[in-house]
């Protein structure tokens, strides 16, 4: 296939290349000599053709080459437009079904059953962009076949494919940033509606999957209406927020494309979900292909973008680092709401009798809050001094079962609690279950009350990840979604297992070379060694050994034998053996 302008003309040139976004909105891009006779046909709106069809935006030209950047064709997506535009709270596909031009299709590989609302005057163009955002999906515009397809980016599973420096990274750039990074979310809708009656009374939400920091953001978006969809949204917003923003940018070399037998399970295709191996930051994560360069004649110079985070749900998501100065804002009427309430259960409170302490000066020293007027009779007593705050219920002198020390300590006998929240708990020994109170049972919840740990009767179970580490914090084998991770005595992992959807997958690296064994559920194997394979012992296949057994004689009176098709010795024409 060549590249084409509109009229069907052939342009001279194979160093092109697509780029493949999650927008669906990719682009073409190539040079070309000004002396190319092709080259003043190319002006701004031009039909360029590869698989596609683009539209020219830009032509920059030099003293001896042009460059040329074009956009996919969606001028028809752009045609029309809707002043007052309202879905009226609408599923995906009936938003997306209802601005179709005449003669496209859209396919939603997403599934999406929530439904949200979009307002405002848009283009059908502006409209798919913002679904993108609304319904947390990514599009892929085909022009050629005039259909449009939307995918969910969380359901890709990995298939097996990895990047590492030894055996097809030509280049990696890192980046990594934390500036719009927080871990708790107030949000809020139309009117300040707040999804707190829904949510444990909490007009916020909280995931702190990356730190136990609370770092705080405010949200406030007039579209939403329902509490259960503003919740939702939320909690997703948060789920991409609360880790840093990571991305690596890699020149990669196709090897699914160069030798598709030997390297298919290399295939780097948009959305894709690969390993990366990264051995100078000592990492290998599981990261997506957000972006994808493509050079069909070149692939050795193709270029991915791997990403830890899809793009933001929402832009108008307004972070505000440790605290919220807006005293108009939804978020101080619920704290003063909170305030008014704690008061009202203070002051509430009839009876009891309050006597000050104090010295041969007459200067108080103590409070003491009693439930008779008699120091000597009471029994039930507060005492507030310079050592800290008690509660007694056995008279002034105690013991003080019940304490805020001075010292920053909190004392209690027993504490029966509901719910109990805390950053930190120290002790010896936290014992659950027993004789009297059945099986102990202890769980760890995420910022969306699922359970993520659960420690039982019947063993551990963990969600996302399970960490096992020797003594020395050194060799460890760390379990996550389909995969278990060696770490050898250095602390670097040194070998991966991975579920494939058709099999299971085992991996070595960090050495001089890479290894790669493939076990799929039809029965077939496939093994790769960037150093080659090295096979010892005598090999059988269905019962029986592989190779032959006897001799292989030469005119000049040598020979060599060999067993199982193994080499096992032999003479030389002068009559040395070996």
């Amino acid at each position: 296939m060549k590249l084409k302008s509109g009229d069907g003309a052939v342009i001279n040139t194979d160093n092109f290349y697509m780029t493949h976004k999650t927008s669906g909105l990719d682009e073409l891009a190539f040079d070309l000599s000004i002396n190319d006779p092709s080259y003043p046909k190319l002006l701004e709106e031009s039909v360029i053709e590869y698989e596609q069809e683009y539209l020219i935006k830009a032509v920059d030209a030099g003293a001896n080459t042009v460059k040329i950047k074009c956009q996919l064709n969606l001028d028809e997506w752009k045609k029309d437009m809707y002043p007052a535009y309202s879905n009226n709270s609408a599923t995906l596909a009936d938003t997306m079904e209802g601005i179709l031009p005449k003669g496209w299709i859209f396919i939603d590989n997403a599934h999406s059953k929530i439904r949200r609302t979009i307002e405002g005057g848009y283009t059908p163009y502006d409209i798919a962009l913002q679904c993108q955002d609304t319904y947390s999906v990514a599009m892929r515009f085909d022009v050629k076949r005039r259909q449009v397809q939307a995918y969910d980016l969380d359901a890709f599973q990995p298939l097996g494919a990895f990047a590492t420096r030894e055996l097809n990274l030509k280049e990696i750039n890192y980046k990594g940033k934390s500036t719009d990074f927080y871990t708790r979310l107030y949000a809020y809708g139309k009117n300040g509606l707040s999804f707190a009656n829904i949510n444990g009374g909490k007009p916020y939400v909280e995931n702190f999957q990356y730190t136990d920091k609370i770092i705080s953001a405010y949200w406030s978006d007039e579209r939403y209406e329902v509490p259960e969809s503003l919740l939702e949204d939320a909690k997703e917003t948060l789920k991409k927020a609360s880790i840093p923003e990571r991305s690596y940018e890699c020149t990669v070399m196709d090897l699914a494309k160069t030798n598709p037998e030997k390297y298919g399970f290399q295939d780097f295709q948009l959305f894709s979900v690969i390993r990366l191996i990264d051995d100078v930051k000592e990492l290998s994560i599981l990261y997506q292909v957000v972006e994808y360069q493509e050079y069909p004649y070149y692939p050795e110079k193709n270029v991915v973008t791997l990403s830890s985070t899809a793009p933001k749900i929402q832009d108008a998501v307004k972070s505000i680092q440790y605290q919220i100065t807006d005293k108009n804002s939804p978020f101080w009427n619920v704290m003063n709401n909170a305030i008014a309430s704690a008061t009202d259960w203070i002051t509430g409170v009839n009876g009891g009798y309050v006597v000050m302490h104090k010295d041969e000066n007459d200067v108080p020293y103590e409070i003491l809050i009693m439930d008779k007027p008699d120091i000597e009779t009471a029994t039930k007593v507060w005492r507030w001094n310079m050592g800290g705050l008690g509660y007694s219920k056995n008279g002034y002198n105690g013991p003080y079962e019940l304490a805020m020390t001075i010292d920053g300590a909190i004392v209690a006998n027993f504490i029966t609690a509901g719910t109990m929240l805390a950053d930190r708990i120290k002790g010896g020994t936290l014992i659950l279950g027993g004789k009297d109170n059945g099986n102990g049972l202890a769980k760890v919840l995420d910022a969306s009350g699922n359970e993520i740990v659960r420690l039982d009767k019947n063993g551990v179970y963990a969600k996302g990840g399970y960490t096992s580490v020797d003594g020395n914090g050194k060799k460890y084998v760390y379990i996550t979604s389909g995969e278990i991770c060696i770490a050898g005595e250095d602390g670097k992992i040194s070998g991966v297992i991975s579920y494939l959807n058709d099999g299971i997958t085992i991996q070595s690296y960090g050495g001089s070379g890479v290894s790669h064994i493939v076990f799929k559920r039809d029965g077939t194997t496939s093994i790769w060694g960037s150093n080659g394979i090295q096979l010892s012992g005598k090999i059988k296949t269905n019962g029986s050994y592989i190779g032959k057994t006897g001799r292989a004689e030469f005119s000049d009176g040598s020979y060599i034998n060999f067993q199982n098709g193994i080499c096992v010795g032999g003479k030389t024409k002068e009559g040395g053996t070996f």
